[in-house]
């Protein structure tokens, strides 16, 4: 029997049945402007991935059904985005929210099993996180995943510098300037465009010559002044 995950909760006695909707990928929203023949695409725009999942579970009475509904509602109400995993697909997850409600939830004529459908919308869908070490010359690593993907870094400093740097050959590129000694861990988080070292702000350091930018996929080159272990995870349509 399968099952999902979501928000780190599988539930066994509630069980997927057949019928999954869901598009291969997230919907694309173009902006064109056409002159006569002349056609250019100016924008696009990614929408929200719609994923409908039919549900079933068995309830002998109406008060355990009750209770299951309860349990249903505490489990997939959530405030914000949460990954949502799916027993036959192993590897994706769906950072998604429920919208909507179980409106077709109901009793399968006179037998024990409810079912009903739940409807999710996805902002985005991510793979394995992979880790790679950057040199202090350019090195080529392959960006796994279909689409660009938020990055955070780990570098321990090996001797006094004044500045460090971290660069691709696809645009990134991050300086900051500041009195690094032995032993210090920096550590930056592309999503949340935060500079920690030793675990305390330095967003001071941070030049305005800076340009944020996330990893694309494919193959691409990595260099930083200092060794620096970079994380991220595949992102896919």
């Amino acid at each position: 029997m399968m099952h999902m995950t979501f928000n780190g909760v599988r539930k066994t006695n509630i069980y997927l049945l057949e019928g999954r909707q869901k598009g291969p990928f997230a919907p694309l929203n173009r902006e064109i402007t056409s002159i006569g023949r002349s056609h250019r695409l100016r924008r696009t725009d990614k929408g929200l991935l719609e994923i409908q999942q039919p549900i079933g579970y068995k309830a002998i009475t109406r008060d355990d059904a009750l209770r299951i509904k309860d349990e249903i509602a505490a489990w997939l109400v959530t405030d914000s985005w949460a990954p949502l995993q799916f027993d036959d697909e192993l590897g994706r997850t769906y950072w998604s929210v429920v919208d909507g409600t179980l409106e077709d939830l109901a009793r399968d004529s006179r037998s024990v099993l409810w079912r009903g459908t739940v409807k999710f919308l996805s902002a985005y869908t991510t793979g394995q996180e992979h880790e790679i070490n950057v040199p202090t010359t350019y090195q080529s690593f392959t960006i796994r995943g279909q689409d660009q993907t938020p990055w955070t870094t780990y570098t321990r400093f090996t001797a006094p510098r004044s500045q460090y740097t971290l660069e691709t050959n696809k645009g990134l590129y991050v300086l900051l300037n500041y009195n690094f000694i032995e032993g210090d861990i920096l550590r930056i988080d592309y999503s949340k465009r935060e500079v920690t070292l030793n675990n305390k702000d330095l967003a001071v350091s941070v030049s305005l010559s800076t340009n944020w930018a996330m990893l694309q996929p494919g193959t691409v080159q990595v260099r930083a002044s200092e060794p620096t272990t970079v994380t991220y995870t595949e992102r896919y349509y």
